[in-house]
């Protein structure tokens, strides 16, 4: 009897899938197949309904009797009243209903997007490089002292002092995504005084108020992965070397301040090398995501609104990305990767995230469109040319559904993760109805000893890879064995 699995890996990659079946092509020359039985389809075509309808609203609770449900971020044409609508949001906040309403321009688009991908990046640099501060203090003083010229770099696009924004070279366009931002972060409990004890006096004292207060967050952090304390000079010294010098200098002189810092402090805690570790893979994912934020942010005159939801249903969670695009036009998410697949995007619907009751590891992405054509998948280029030459006959399609299912056999101590794919294939006449299925399972196996524990040996993977378009099935077994590190 098998069960679920607690703790799988839940993210899933369509292009890994299919690259992994362009190399099975490849090494084998072709993909066997057979013939499917009448019905065989029906039997395996079942995916989960989707819960969204059937679920309650869950608010976040903001305090002061507000909470929040649901963020609408809606295509303003104007960039003047995109500015005066996102500092309304910035004092009011969500609407009695609980909904965020965020009127966003086409530059605040482009503008958040190459913030948010520049901010991406340099945290996953920091965390990388705390993993190894002791060892290679150079990259990890060098990383941090880009972040903070970062932050830097935002306040100074608002500063009153022309001279400032000359100096550290900004994009005048950030400033309209930062000034509500900061404004938020600014907040009123500590606008009498700086983090350097200096008073309040007027716009450019708020902004090094905020600026000093993102940069502690900042370094603390960067100095605890490295297992370092903070400390108020060197914050001060800091602050004062990105406030007084050009942008390059200013980097140079605090990978400088930094890399004397760690060196002559003793370590107060451990280093928390796995920690940096799982947050610069959470930062790469993070990276990897703006870029499809980035792609989408070229093209936002093409949207009327994009809307995040979420909701519960007994112990499930549901999120909802809704989308609204103009009629006539299609949004299109390419290049991300050499191997994705095109998505693109037409008309109403949305894409519905929910976990199973049960095990909440276990992992439905629902799309659903008004017309059931709004989200497509495009399978071009040289990589799906060899999928359809040596695999399995792959043609665009609508996509259904995503299914992700973690197992275990407590048994064996087998865990296997099952990843399906149900899609509509767009020009095939008769049955359109398209799965791919992946199941890799992964065996321990172990050496008896006497008086002992088993050791552990080894592990043997088993893929196994399915693809169904009603009248046949394509079918491809890969195994193979890793012993564990002792062994080598």
């Amino acid at each position: 009897m098998m069960r679920h699995d607690a703790h799988p890996k839940r993210t899933v990659h369509l292009a890994a899938w299919l690259m992994l079946a362009a190399t099975i092509g490849l090494q084998t020359g072709c993909v066997p197949s057979e013939p499917m039985a009448p019905g065989a389809m029906d039997a395996l075509w079942n995916p989960d309904a989707s819960l969204w309808s059937q679920a309650q609203v869950d608010p976040i609770s903001l305090g002061e009797g507000k909470s929040l449900h649901r963020v609408e971020v809606a295509y303003e044409p104007s960039v003047v009243w995109s500015i005066i609508g996102l500092n309304h949001v910035v004092r009011d906040g969500p609407d009695a209903d609980g909904i965020l309403h965020l009127p966003v321009s086409e530059p605040h688009a482009r503008a958040t997007a190459r913030l948010l991908e520049d901010l991406a990046d340099k945290v996953q640099a920091v965390t990388a490089a705390a993993e190894t501060a002791d060892r290679n203090p150079d990259r990890w003083a060098g990383s941090v002292a880009e972040l903070l010229g970062f932050v830097h770099g935002m306040t100074a696009s608002l500063d009153p002092d022309i001279e400032a924004r000359r100096r550290v070279r900004v994009d005048d366009t950030a400033a309209w995504v930062v000034l509500p931002l900061l404004e938020m972060l600014a907040g009123q409990d500590d606008a009498a005084e700086t983090s350097l004890g200096e008073p309040a006096a007027g716009p450019g004292e708020d902004l090094r108020r905020v600026e000093s207060k993102i940069s502690r967050v900042a370094l603390t952090i960067a100095l605890r992965l490295a297992g370092r304390p903070m400390t108020v000079d060197l914050l001060d010294r800091i602050l004062t070397i990105q406030r007084s010098r050009p942008a390059a200098e200013a980097d140079e002189d605090t990978q400088s301040a930094l890399q004397g810092y760690l060196a002559r402090t003793p370590r107060r805690y451990p280093s928390l090398a796995a920690t940096a570790k799982r947050a610069s893979h959470a930062a790469g994912r993070m990276a990897r995501g703006m870029k499809y934020l980035a792609a989408l942010s070229a093209q936002w005159p093409k949207v009327n609104l994009l809307a995040i939801e979420m909701r519960r249903r007994q112990d499930s969670r549901i999120v909802s990305l809704e989308f609204d695009v103009r009629d006539g036009q299609t949004v299109e998410l390419s290049d991300l990767h050499f191997a994705a697949p095109k998505v693109t995007f037409t008309g109403h619907g949305r894409v519905v995230v929910q976990s199973d009751s049960q095990d909440e590891a276990a992992t439905t992405v629902v799309f659903e469109s008004d017309d059931r054509e709004g989200i497509g998948l495009h399978f071009d280029g040289i990589i799906y040319g060899f999928v359809r030459l040596l695999a399995f006959p792959l043609t665009d399609a609508h996509l259904r559904q995503v299914r992700y299912r973690p197992l275990r056999d407590p048994q064996t101590g087998a865990s296997t993760r099952v990843v399906e794919v149900f899609m509509e294939t767009v020009r095939a006449q008769g049955d359109r109805r398209r799965l791919i299925r992946v199941s890799t399972t992964s065996t321990p196996q172990f050496e008896p000893r006497a008086q002992l524990p088993p050791r552990l040996t080894g592990r043997t993977r088993r893929i196994e890879l399915d693809f169904y378009n009603g009248q046949r099935r394509w079918f491809y077994t890969r195994k193979s064995f890793k012993r564990p590190e002792l062994y080598r």
